[in-house]
């Protein structure tokens, strides 16, 4: 966001960012993201429609004042929603290759650990994660916290080494966000399991990334979020000042970051473009 912001405040506009500051309410806290973001009476919306149930009214309401919508991140109802196009991945294309690359490693009785239940995001990629994972011939069980856990490391890390010690056949847990998949290696270290239970993850940090460099995570889904916050914000500009906008959506995932190219995308995130 802050790359496109330059370049559109070189062409005379302007760029404000809106965000949560936790995760304990999330899909209520969502609803009232959506209302401020309606209320300043915006040229352009870049947005993630997380939970429908409280933001589409306000996203339809911006739309209907004349605020173009471009949708990123969570895209399961922009055609719906009205809006313009939409920028990232489907999180059911992520599940399905979390599902897939733990089957194709050898990992086949899976956990989904869901810290945000109730959200498409969520929801889709535990989904896709058991479709891809029963076709393997595998078994899947979906762990959901609440959402206070989301920002709750210690909570993560205990139901995860809990879970794990009632459950001795499951070898593959799947986790939603950095935050979990740090506490999950915690919490499968504790559970003295660190080396016969594969660790994925979704989204990139540097923890992450040292983890699978030196063999302590199989993998984790980047879905590229500099490449959503970037092409949100300049599609939506150049569809309000000049009128064009690509054909299609645009996808930035998913993409498997495992030990062949764990160090690529290190370098990459030193220079904060993954």
């Amino acid at each position: 966001m802050d790359a496109a912001a330059a370049s559109i405040k070189s062409l005379g506009g302007s760029v404000q960012w809106y965000g949560f500051q936790n995760y304990n309410n999330f899909c209520p806290d969502a609803g009232t993201l959506t209302k401020t973001i309606a209320a300043s009476n915006p040229t352009v919306a870049v947005i993630p429609n997380w939970c429908p149930t409280t933001q589409t009214q306000y996203i339809k309401a911006m739309e209907k004042a004349g605020t173009i919508v471009v949708e990123d991140n969570n895209g399961a109802t922009w055609k719906a929603d009205g809006a313009v196009t939409y920028v990232g991945e489907s999180n059911y294309a992520v599940g399905l290759k979390a599902g897939s690359t733990f089957i194709a490693d050898g990992y086949k009785h899976e956990v989904c650990v869901n810290t945000l239940p109730g959200t498409i995001t969520a929801e889709q990629v535990c989904a896709g994660e058991k479709k891809t994972t029963l076709a393997g011939g595998g078994t899947f069980k979906e762990l959901d916290l609440p959402s206070s856990a989301h920002d709750n490391p210690s909570a993560v890390e205990a139901a995860v080494k809990g879970f794990l010690l009632s459950n001795p056949s499951v070898n593959a847990v799947m986790t939603i966000g950095p935050g979990d998949a740090d506490a999950a290696a915690a919490g499968i270290a504790s559970a003295g399991k660190t080396s016969s239970v594969g660790l994925g993850s979704w989204d990139l940090s540097t923890n992450i990334l040292n983890r699978i460099i030196s063999g302590k995570q199989l993998f984790t889904i980047d879905q590229e979020p500099y490449l959503q916050g970037y092409y949100g914000v300049m599609v939506g500009f150049q569809y309000a000042k000049y009128g064009i906008i690509p054909s299609a959506p645009i996808p930035t995932g998913p993409n498997v970051v495992n030990k062949s190219n764990a160090a690529q995308a290190k370098a990459g995130a030193a220079i904060a473009v993954r």
